[in-house]
């Protein structure tokens, strides 16, 4: 970025169409992974509901016509971006995982960083080439080092040819926890899951008996006992031990599911290891 200024004025002029919607992409410089001057950042945050509608705050951060409504979602899906665009990630502030969603008019290599007060790149969202079209994001509040974040304000920063946007995410750091993924690759429902902890138990229901087979335990579950069965339409299954055993902390596979369809996971219920309180626990299902 620029390390010296002829004009205060043009100084200033820069960092405020940097703040909000830049035409000059800068990435993470080579030698620390630090993104830009962020003089006019983490300021304050656009405050979003569970439902991405906005109410209030900071009202530079992001970049999106509100003629299009603020809520990235309501869209019609059929219909491709005229403009970039970065919708307000939500919620905000945020105890769990946050959505960001965002627009491409044309194809481009798009990089989609959080960063911290300090200006470092703590994660990497998105570092592709895409097409045309809408997009949406999930992060999930851990690092690219695999280790949850601490409550503060992080910056949300967005390259995409020669569009540039930030916005600020303040994260209310989170419990104990467990955010579990599930998806499904042919016949086959991998569940995988980051604990802030270790578990002791764990019970999975999906929302519907197209299991085809048993279930088989993951590497983060290696050793411990399973029981499952079918209750009405819903399909239950439960990870536990009569020993010593343990669900790992960080991110590991859970379990998979031989699958006739679509199962989706629909509830879950976590004790820690030592059996003294319930983990938040949070789904997060991919198509």
């Amino acid at each position: 970025m620029i390390k010296k200024t002829l004009l205060l004025v043009s100084f200033l002029t820069i960092s405020l169409i940097l703040t909000q919607c830049g035409d000059d992409s800068t990435g993470p410089d080579d030698d620390g992974g630090n993104i830009g001057n962020t003089a006019q950042r983490f300021k304050g945050i656009t405050l979003t509901n569970d439902e991405g509608e906005v109410l209030g705050g900071d009202s530079t951060d992001w970049c999106y016509s509100s003629g299009k409504g603020a809520l990235a979602f309501s869209r019609p899906l059929d219909v491709l971006p005229d403009s970039y665009a970065l919708y307000p990630a939500y919620i905000n502030p945020s105890k769990g995982p946050v959505r960001i969603d965002y627009d491409l008019p044309v194809a481009s290599d798009v990089h989609l960083y959080i960063i911290d007060s300090t200006e470092a790149v703590i994660r990497e969202l998105v570092n592709e080439n895409q097409q045309a079209g809408q997009y949406a994001v999930i992060w999930d509040q851990w690092d690219d080092s695999g280790q949850f974040v601490d409550s503060q304000i992080y910056g949300c920063l967005m390259e995409a040819g020669n569009f540039e946007c930030f916005g600020d995410i303040l994260i209310d750091s989170m419990p104990d926890h467990v955010i579990l993924y599930s998806a499904t690759s042919g016949n086959i429902l991998t569940v995988t899951y980051k604990a802030s902890t270790r578990l002791g138990a764990i019970l999975l229901v999906f929302n519907r008996d197209d299991f085809a087979g048993a279930p088989v335990l993951g590497e983060g579950s290696s050793g411990m006992d399973i029981m499952y069965n079918t209750v009405a339409d819903d399909f239950h299954v439960i990870i536990y031990s009569l020993s010593d055993g343990y669900l790992k902390d960080g991110e590991h596979t859970m379990l998979t599911v031989p699958v006739n369809g679509i199962m989706t996971l629909d509830s879950v219920d976590a004790s820690n290891y030592w059996g003294t309180s319930s983990p938040t626990a949070m789904i997060l299902n991919i198509p």
